[in-house]
């Protein structure tokens, strides 16, 4: 899940103006939030949601390398993601609940200080609707608004996808 592979530095590259209308997507303190009802399935997107392959292929295709190693009731993920500024990796323990999917940074690495990514999947009258939550603070020193300024446009562009793939 990536929620997403470093999607701070991706965001960089996506104009502010190519993402406008769409999801909800917003800031809240040091975390970016989404929310977006689709007209799929629960169960299909639960099964969207809780791959990490699927959402990095809707984030930035061929720009992420995911490895997985199966540990006990949670997944270490290895990401290795191809930037602007080079290859950043970060590893996370990836758990898939009966709501959703959660990953946290497995440790602070020279990219990556914290991460944590929440998705909520829940059926409603009118469809699923996704919650989203992410922290992200990277190694490099940038200032805490320009993260996550960057971060919620990244998130916008995935959530403006995933509206696309699952009839939002």
């Amino acid at each position: 899940m990536r929620s997403a592979p470093l999607l701070l530095l991706l965001a960089l590259l996506v104009p502010p103006a190519a993402l406008a209308g769409g999801p909800d997507v917003r800031v809240e303190g040091e975390r970016v939030v989404a929310d977006l009802v689709v007209s799929a399935a629960e169960a299909d997107v639960r099964a969207l949601v809780d791959d990490p392959w699927r959402i990095a292929a809707l984030y930035d295709g061929e720009n992420t390398t995911i490895t997985r190693v199966a540990s006990g009731d949670c997944d270490t993920l290895y990401y290795a993601v191809d930037s602007f500024i080079g290859e950043v990796t970060y590893n996370v323990r990836f758990c898939v609940g009966p709501s959703g999917a959660r990953a946290v940074l497995a440790e602070p690495l020279e990219d990556m200080k914290a991460y944590e990514a929440t998705w909520q999947v829940t059926a409603t009258d009118a469809g699923t609707r996704i919650h989203y939550e992410l922290h992200v603070v990277p190694a490099m020193k940038l200032p805490r608004r320009a993260i996550r300024g960057s971060t919620r446009r990244s998130v916008k562009k995935l959530f403006v996808r995933l509206a696309e793939e699952l009839g939002g």
